[in-house]
């Protein structure tokens, strides 16, 4: 079984199609828990729509409200998750059909020494005209703590599965977090084994509404990029990797 969990937050544009596509998984034994963080749109109508063709999608209705997609993630991880791997699921992707079978059988593989697990995947870039982007996502992978420490985040949420150990010990924490996938990619890399599965296995969608920001890039966005900046990496992140 692997659990995947879903935020969401003023979703209606796109979460019909990112659900339909983990419908369409070819590994068929995963549950999709999601918590809403207060939408004032449709998103809960929605969800309530697909949950009467499919008895795996749970929507928590506990009246919480998280205040981000971090926060929002990791109250599903601490008090919904049952399973011995877990995925996180971004409320406006596409996964392509076999991604959590590839992840799966990724993780089984590595998952053999008792040991905090993380397997992450590449992906698709495309915009909202349809346009798909051949080149990588997943741009930046380190090879020890050294490396990633100075990282300007984790690895994207929507690529990563984990395994119970490394699950117990993000739960376990309870310190200042930025991002649900900055605080598991850095544990991993701290106490356990991190791997990359290099298969574009989804569509990162790319608008201007989205949390962790776009990753096509042209010459007008790199201009100026270094100009004033003080810092490798943004407060939130170094606070979050000093704490």
């Amino acid at each position: 079984m692997v659990d995947i969990l879903l935020a969401t937050y003023n979703g209606e544009k796109y979460i019909k199609a990112q659900i339909l596509s983990l419908l369409s998984q070819n590994h068929k034994d995963w549950r999709l828990i999601i918590h809403d963080d207060g939408s004032t749109d449709k998103t809960i109508d929605i969800i309530k729509e697909l949950q009467k063709i499919d008895s795996r999608i749970d929507l928590i209705e506990d009246g919480i409200k998280c205040g981000g997609a971090g926060a929002n993630f990791m109250h599903l991880l601490k008090n919904y998750t049952k399973s011995e791997y877990v995925v996180f699921c971004d409320q406006d992707d596409i996964w392509l059909e076999s991604k959590v079978e590839e992840l799966f059988k990724f993780m089984l593989e590595k998952d053999q020494s008792n040991r905090p697990v993380l397997v992450y995947c590449d992906g698709y870039a495309w915009n909202e005209e349809g346009n798909i982007f051949p080149e990588s996502i997943s741009t930046n992978h380190a090879k020890a703590l050294e490396d990633f420490i100075i990282f300007n985040g984790g690895y994207q949420g929507c690529s990563i599965m984990m395994n119970r150990k490394l699950i117990d010990l993000a739960i376990g924490y309870d310190g200042y977090i930025h991002y649900h996938d900055d605080l598991v990619s850095l544990l991993a890399h701290s106490f356990g084994q991190v791997h990359f599965h290099p298969k574009q296995l989804m569509l990162y969608r790319q608008h201007k509404g989205a949390v962790t920001g776009e990753k096509i890039f042209t010459k007008q966005k790199f201009d100026g990029l270094f100009k004033n900046v003080g810092y490798l990496i943004s407060n939130q992140h170094y606070n979050f990797k000093k704490d």
